[in-house]
């Protein structure tokens, strides 16, 4: 297996995730869930919206998730074949444009703030851009009032090197990570998970809510996060998944027109999760 420590200076692998034995006419169940083409689900998480885009002068919508009217206020026949701009105006349409969205060109998630109108009135929206076989693939999140004030950060950030510069060694300092990104983000549990050479898995540290079961030093096989969903992270290192009961919502038209074949959804942020992987989510929930 290669060395999983990685140079702080490498980027990450963000070429799409399309060769591989994957099953496409079985029923997937524990016995074959590595065989699953995670990368073309055709569907996404329903927190968010997504837009294929053609590239060029006048980008124009090609597919879209179903729940346009819930996010957007447009159902979909409203967008399919309209140029984007009509969705978001002609002054943010080149900062859109702007973005380096070339996957070999750079690592990074490529985030920009958006305005779009919903039902008479301006709502702000996160955008996360890239690109797959030659579609811009555009997710859009609505933008919630923060929480917590932004002065809060510095002291956190404060704490949390101060801790970690104390740690006497890696099992210290990864439940000083556990801890402080709990406290950081509120959840109710933080785990910090390791592979060994055979892709077996330990949690070797753990913040959690006091009325929630321990899994602080528990095993699992490698099978409970396949080679393809392992593959992903390598290309996604932060996966979010809003709730674990979600029910996903399909992407229309199901066959992306460049290739004849499902969008390839390899680094998207919305992408939905196989089954398997929001069983495992709900057990350690």
């Amino acid at each position: 297996m290669p060395d999983p420590v990685n140079n702080e200076d490498e980027m990450l692998n963000r070429t799409l995730l399309t060769q591989g034995d994957f099953v496409l006419k079985e029923p997937i169940d524990l016995t074959n869930c590595d065989k699953e083409p995670i990368h073309i689900p055709g569907m996404i998480q329903p927190h968010g919206v997504l837009l294929a885009v053609t590239m060029g002068d006048a980008p124009t919508i090609v597919q879209c998730s179903r729940n346009t009217v819930e996010l957007l206020g447009r159902p979909v026949e409203q967008l399919l074949g309209k140029p984007l701009a009509e969705l978001l105006g002609d002054q943010q349409l080149p900062a859109l444009q702007m973005q380096d969205i070339i996957r070999m060109a750079t690592s990074d998630l490529q985030y920009l703030d958006l305005t779009i109108s919903v039902a008479g009135e301006e709502c702000s929206f996160t955008g996360i851009v890239h690109e797959s076989e030659g579609l811009l693939i555009l997710e859009l999140e609505l933008v919630y009032s923060e929480t917590v004030a932004a002065g809060n950060d510095f002291d956190w950030i404060r704490v949390f090197f101060s801790r970690i510069k104390f740690a006497r060694n890696r099992t210290e300092a990864s439940q000083v990570v556990a801890e402080q990104v709990k406290e950081m983000l509120g959840y109710d549990r933080v785990m910090i998970y390791e592979f060994d050479e055979e892709w077996n898995g330990k949690v070797i540290a753990e913040a959690k809510e006091q009325h929630l079961e321990p899994f602080l030093g528990h095993h699992y096989p490698a099978s409970d996060i396949p080679k393809q969903a392992r593959a992903l992270y390598l290309r996604n290192w932060l996966r979010i998944i809003v709730d674990v009961s979600y029910r996903p919502v399909e992407i229309v038209p199901m066959v992306q027109p460049l290739t004849g074949k499902p969008l390839n959804l390899s680094l998207s942020v919305l992408r939905s999760n196989p089954r398997c992987i929001l069983n495992i989510c709900t057990t350690w929930v």
